[in-house]
């Protein structure tokens, strides 16, 4: 099963509280890692899985208009951890604190998103449909 990251409760207020993230205003930090930039090129370079036609507003500020918030609900994915598309506008713009356990496995992975068939791609895709679903 795929490891969720950045899956904020007041992003999904129906399932609040079901991936045991913190609050999304609590996450905020002045400053990101030092190497912020290229864990923003690793979500930027994921494989979407579900894409959603849709738009919302950044959380926290109550903006429209930043990149992702066309979108923003789509399932991106790097094959073993899945990821909202608007997760790099919430790291990029306010810096929210990531899971260890993701950080040690994008830095671990050399910042590159490995090459998914598309067989494994159908396949995440009924994962998360399943879990979609629910």
């Amino acid at each position: 099963m795929l490891k969720k990251v950045g899956f904020f409760p007041e992003l999904d207020p129906k399932r609040a509280g079901e991936t045991g993230e913190p609050s999304i205003h609590a996450s905020v930090r002045a400053v990101g890692e030092a190497d912020e930039e290229r864990i923003l090129q690793y979500l930027d370079s994921g494989h979407m899985i579900i894409p959603v036609m849709e738009g919302g507003p950044d959380v926290i500020t109550g903006e429209y208009g930043y990149e992702e918030a066309s979108g923003c609900s789509s399932w991106i994915s790097d094959g073993a951890w899945v990821w909202r598309y608007d997760l790099a506008h919430y790291l990029r713009r306010h810096h929210v604190e990531l899971s260890a356990d993701f950080l040690s496995h994008v830095r671990s992975s050399g910042y590159i998103i490995p090459p998914l068939s598309d067989e494994e791609m159908l396949e995440l895709a009924d994962q998360l449909a399943a879990d979609w679903k629910r």
